[in-house]
């Protein structure tokens, strides 16, 4: 037989820095020209769906990959592909309840097999949260009799954490108008949303989202140069959620899964319109109180225990925060001539260590800028480059934790908004992080694994003997109940008049002496 701690409570494993490779090969359309020379390159994940395999559970995606390149006709052209991930996680499927993932492009390369033919490679890293439940149990004849022995209980905070599921909303947007000028001469090269959550609200059954979406479009009229057409729009969303109400800390989760431009045209010209889904979503961290059963014994036998160690995280504490960085590189170490602008910018940043000391965690890493610099040939005509740039960065976190405690930090980044101002010596590079840090304690305790009756030993009555007993220094009332074969109830009833602490295992060293009936 087994005896059930306190029922069955809910326990996230999370497992970090699961690494994933994909890879693809893409051959150009008949109506695109050759590729000459690449100009700027985007990879990202767009994740699809998760299901349960035995006992693993799958979790699978596609990666959007984007190429903008000079072709053969000296034409500035783009292409747009795909090619699908999957992985998979071991967990005991009796257990287990639900699971989230957040998966992001590590590392990535385009690569030319022919001037029509792209190979493309990716590596992935993802951070997933199992949910299960979870009984610690303990084994032994001591618990087959029809009365309960007697039993120490502590109360530990366990971290637990849940996900929503995401929603889908729809965005229409006209970002740029052209009067004048028929649909025809229009070309949308390339297009891109990128969206930021800045308050979450839990709201009745479900939380309140709300922030920024940012949408562009790189357009080219015929016989005009290329322009980029940009509008931020105010996000203001509710999503239904169960596990936010009361939750310690809520998470955004947002992504976006589709961008498409196209152009509408009337009697006086035309409008560049973007249409942009975006999944909607929130996580919940929070703390479990749960009951561990550490010792037992029987007042009518003898026993022999067992114990182990039960390891666990406690969570202590979810940061947010946002930071603006900003760099700058000279004009002179980039190979363009009269250099213009640059457009088609975007950061990308991965963290490359975390330290946590005295309530702080130090995180180190790299910002890296790419995007598509103009400037004017020695023909006088406008021509296209690639730009690149990285960035160290160093930032302290301040987390609810001391020195001595041992600390697992869950860390991710994700940056937007980046833009790019020149003068005559250098190029100054900003863009907006959003930074979250999930600070968890590692804790364990020696519980009760097992309690066996000893079989041909006779049992010590106490009956009706009276002793007079003085409490040792740090001893629990439990340890002398356990001694003496009685109950922590009984003494404590016994001895209300002496005893000056609580009986839930405090100790009993304020009372000089207790009568043991």
């Amino acid at each position: 037989m087994e005896y059930k701690n306190n029922g069955d409570f809910r326990v996230c494993q999370w497992r970090t820095d699961i690494y994933t490779e994909t890879g693809a090969d893409y051959s150009l359309p008949d109506y695109n020209g050759d590729v000459r020379k690449i100009l700027f390159t985007e990879a990202s994940v767009r994740p699809s769906g998760s299901f349960e395999n035995g006992d693993n559970i799958g979790f699978s995606g596609i990666i959007v990959y984007n190429l903008i390149y000079f072709d053969s006709e000296n034409r500035v052209n783009s292409v747009s592909f795909t090619s699908d991930y999957d992985l998979s996680v071991k967990c005991d499927s009796d257990n287990y309840i639900s699971s989230f993932i957040d998966t992001s492009v590590s590392n990535y390369s385009l690569r030319l097999l022919g001037p029509r033919k792209i190979s493309a490679k990716a590596t992935l890293s993802s951070r997933v949260a199992i949910e299960k439940s979870e009984t610690p149990r303990i084994s032994g004849s001591a618990f087959e009799c029809e009365k309960a022995p007697e039993a120490q209980v502590i109360s530990v905070d366990m971290a637990t954490a849940s996900a929503s599921e995401n929603v889908e909303r729809e965005y229409a947007e006209e970002l740029l108008r052209l009067e004048g000028i028929g649909a025809d001469d229009i070309e949308i090269i390339y297009s891109n949303a990128e969206c930021v959550i800045d308050s979450v609200t839990p709201e009745e059954n479900g939380v309140g989202l709300k922030g920024n979406m940012r949408i562009s479009a790189l357009v080219r009229c015929e016989g005009e140069a290329m322009q980029t057409a940009e509008k931020s729009i105010r996000i203001d969303e509710s999503i239904p959620f169960s596990q936010g109400g009361g939750a310690m800390k809520i998470s955004p989760r947002v992504s976006v899964s589709s961008v498409r431009c196209s152009v509408n045209a009337d009697e006086t010209g035309c409008s560049v319109i973007a249409n942009v889904i975006a999944d909607l979503g929130a996580e919940s961290y929070d703390n479990e109180c749960v009951s561990l059963v550490t010792d037992a014994y029987r007042c009518d036998a003898n026993t022999e225990n067992e114990y182990g160690e039960y390891k666990f995280y406690e969570l202590s504490t979810v940061v947010c925060e946002k930071e603006d960085f900003s760099s700058a590189t000279d004009r002179e170490g980039i190979d363009i001539e009269n250099l213009r602008e640059v457009i088609c910018l975007g950061a990308v940043a991965k963290i490359t260590g975390t330290e946590t000391l005295e309530g702080v965690t130090h995180i180190s890493g790299e910002i890296h800028y790419s995007g598509i610099a103009s400037g004017v040939d020695e023909k006088g005509s406008l021509s296209y480059y690639p730009f690149k740039h990285m960035e160290e960065f160093e930032k302290d976190v301040n987390i609810n934790c001391q020195n001595d405690q041992k600390i697992k930090i869950i860390s991710s980044i994700n940056c937007t908004d980046a833009s790019a101002v020149l003068d005559e010596n250098k190029i100054y590079l900003t863009c907006r992080a959003q930074i979250r840090l999930v600070a968890l304690l590692e804790r364990c305790e020696t519980v009760l694994t097992s309690s066996e009756i000893i079989a041909g030993e006779e049992c010590v009555e106490t009956g009706a003997k009276i002793t007079v007993y003085y409490p040792e220094e740090g001893e629990s009332i439990f340890n002398i109940a356990k001694k003496f074969r009685t109950t922590v109830e009984k003494i404590t009833a016994d001895n209300s008049a002496s005893l000056a602490v609580s009986t839930d295992g405090d100790t009993a060293k304020k009372s000089k002496k207790l009568v043991i009936f």
